[in-house]
């Protein structure tokens, strides 16, 4: 379809990873049995097979003239060091040279993450996705601008949207982060959304921790948990001090070491898990818990 439309394609290029042990058979039916089999599909008119079929049934020879172009433009690639092709092609778009190795490595992460999310989100809509050299380099800039050896910023809606919170996950169900959250009593999907900041937070966390910036975290976090000792004293001092009021209040307060709002909210899920001994945060107090 693609190769029958106005778009100037000059190459279709197959590549895979050797590990895989996919296989350069794509051309083994011949032009003749693929023309006989679109005519023959009975798939429903969204397919693709249907649509090719709607616009050849009455012209073989262009079918065959399409198949011969696409053949003659195609290539298959198999590689056993698809990590140092990578590496290789990036290396400019994203300035290897300017910055630090976890840096540059987190903005091609980046990039994956983001063709990821635009892949779903066609195969959502039902389309095909592309994408041309010009929005290949906006989109390295812009990644460049939010990944820094000062920061890292991913795109919040891109890794909601890729990183879904099971619920039937024991692990979650489980979790003290879950648990506060349902002290809350908020619906479902609001108990999602504040586990995805927190989840959002760990994992920019993480990026830090790998570049040594853990002078930063310190700060977030310390910041956030005396938001939250101040906080808890107001709604105390006032009377009305509830699980509820304890998140809504603290995500109203400022926090100028995280870089967002989703950072701000984040830091304060995380710190009610388990494992935090030094800054943990409570909704609830354990010994206030309902039964």
């Amino acid at each position: 379809m693609l190769e029958g439309s106005e778009s100037i394609v000059t190459n279709y290029i197959l590549f895979t990873d050797n590990f895989y042990g996919n296989k350069d058979n794509i051309f083994d039916v011949t032009a003749e049995n693929l023309y006989s089999e679109v005519l023959n599909t009975t798939k429903s008119s969204r397919a693709t097979i249907a649509k090719v079929k709607k616009k050849y049934k009455k012209d073989k020879q262009g079918f065959l003239d399409i198949y011969n172009e696409v053949k003659g433009k195609y290539s298959f690639v198999s590689t056993d060091k698809i990590d140092k092709e990578i590496d290789e092609r990036c290396k400019i778009l994203f300035k290897k040279a300017g910055v630090n190795g976890v840096t540059y490595y987190k903005r091609i992460e980046e990039l994956l993450k983001h063709i990821t999310f635009e892949v779903m989100e066609h195969i959502n809509d039902k389309k095909s996705y592309s994408i041309s050299y010009e929005e290949m380099i906006t989109c390295a800039e812009d990644i460049c601008s939010r990944f820094t050896d000062q920061y890292m910023l991913p795109i919040y809606s891109e890794f909601k949207k890729l990183n879904k919170i099971d619920f039937y996950d024991l692990k979650i169900a489980k979790s003290r982060e879950y648990k506060q959250l349902l002290a809350c009593k908020m619906p479902q999907n609001m108990i999602e959304t504040h586990l995805q900041y927190g989840s959002y937070y760990q994992n920019i966390c993480y990026g830090y921790l790998e570049l040594n910036k853990t002078g930063k975290i310190r700060d977030i976090e310390t910041t956030t948990f005396e938001n939250f000792e101040y906080v808890k004293f107001i709604l105390q001092k006032k009377g009305n001090d509830s699980p509820w009021l304890r998140l809504d209040e603290i995500k109203k307060q400022p926090n100028s070491y995280a870089d967002s709002d989703q950072i701000k909210y984040g830091s304060g899920i995380y710190l009610t898990r388990e494992d935090e001994k030094e800054h943990q945060i409570s909704w609830e107090d354990e010994d206030n818990a309902e039964p």
